[in-house]
């Protein structure tokens, strides 16, 4: 990520910090959904493992975008873990409020928020 532009500190945090990124080894027992196109430039992957209460135990994604996009699906797959998508919410405004996003970059978040709706019709 080119420090030229003036990211701020919690964009720079998650896209340089990235814990969960890839895919599990064990895809047997996990749920995945994708949101975004490559015609709008990012494509976001989320894979999870629920334990027998349906709580999210953990999380993997994959991301095709701006560092932006990478910044905000390393903080969707950290936000993820220990929350049940039946009763917790996040929604694209959260995400832009919480990572400070500049107006350009809102439709992160935005994809973000359809790859959490896509993630909960699969549980």
């Amino acid at each position: 990520m080119s420090r030229s532009y003036r990211y701020s500190e919690i964009i720079l945090r998650y896209y340089e910090n990235r814990l969960r990124v890839g895919q599990f080894a064990d895809q047997s027992d996990c749920i995945a959904a994708t949101a975004g196109s490559i015609s709008s430039g990012e494509i976001m992957e989320v894979q999870i493992k629920l334990n027998a209460h349906k709580v999210i135990i953990d999380a993997r994604y994959k991301v095709h975008g701006c560092g932006y996009a990478i910044a905000v699906c390393s903080y969707l797959s950290e936000w993820l873990i220990g929350k049940s998508l039946t009763e917790d919410h996040l929604s694209a405004e959260d995400m832009i409020k919480t990572l400070m996003l500049p107006e350009n970059k809102y439709h992160s978040a935005m994809v973000a928020e359809d790859l959490l709706s896509n993630l909960k019709h699969k549980v």
